[in-house]
């Protein structure tokens, strides 16, 4: 959950640990809520999960990743479905994609 909070921390997201923080906390930015809970061992053998985040500055968002040391899957660009989007993973390999609609 550390590592999970340090990568969640360098998006700008706030880190509320629920009790200790061991198994679940909420996390904040701007108006978006995030739960983010420990998985069983056993569901890391199927992931089907992931995450899209709309945001209303993607190109900022992205500068702002990048400049704290976030790895992501290649800069933003414009989607066929008119969204202007990015992809990173988190630290357990959750597929993450940030994006804003197009005009």
């Amino acid at each position: 959950m550390k590592r999970s909070f340090q990568f969640y921390e360098a998006l700008g997201f706030s880190v509320e640990p629920y009790g200790d923080g061991a198994d679940y906390a909420f996390l904040h930015m701007d108006g978006v809520y995030i739960h983010l809970r420990r998985a069983s061992e056993k569901e890391f053998t199927y992931n089907p999960g992931g995450l899209y985040l709309y945001v209303e500055d993607v190109d900022g968002f992205y500068a702002r990743v990048v400049a704290n040391g976030v790895k992501t899957l290649g800069p933003p660009g414009d989607q066929a479905w008119k969204m202007r989007e990015f992809a990173l993973s988190d630290p357990d390999e959750l597929l993450i994609r940030v994006g804003q609609r197009l005009g």
